[in-house]
């Protein structure tokens, strides 16, 4: 933050007026006839800062954002936030059993597949 009364910067603690604050990554949402794919837009988490699973009829997605400076004084502090959770609930067609994640470059893919019995099928012609 830059302060204009003597043109140099200012440092603030934000620990007190945002404690504990979690945030809901931003989310894309497909379908296709094999099932939905979810993109969770993640960036500077590392793979193994996050969960995912599957309770009931709900995904979640949850986790936390170490920062390497946090120990340090802070000069701005705009990423106040110490971790993440979504959660979606989930259409009776997903086979729970059959989902698949990936994270790169910052986001989370998730490819939840579609049930068999749930799946278009083509008729044969006799």
């Amino acid at each position: 933050m830059f302060n204009r009364e003597n043109n140099d910067m200012k440092t603030y603690d934000n620990s007190t007026a945002m404690p504990e604050k979690y945030v809901a990554p931003y989310t894309d949402i497909y379908i296709s006839k094999e099932g939905y794919q979810l993109f969770l837009d993640m960036p500077g988490i590392k793979k193994e800062n996050f969960n995912v699973k599957v309770n009931n009829d709900e995904l979640i997605v949850t986790g936390k954002k170490n920062f390497e400076a946090a120990k340090s004084e802070y000069l701005a502090n705009e990423i106040f936030y110490n971790g993440f959770h979504r959660h979606f609930v989930l259409p009776n067609d997903v086979d729970t059993d059959k989902i698949d994640a990936a994270y790169e470059n910052g986001v989370l893919k998730l490819l939840l597949h579609k049930r068999e019995e749930f799946k278009p099928k083509l008729i044969e012609i006799k």
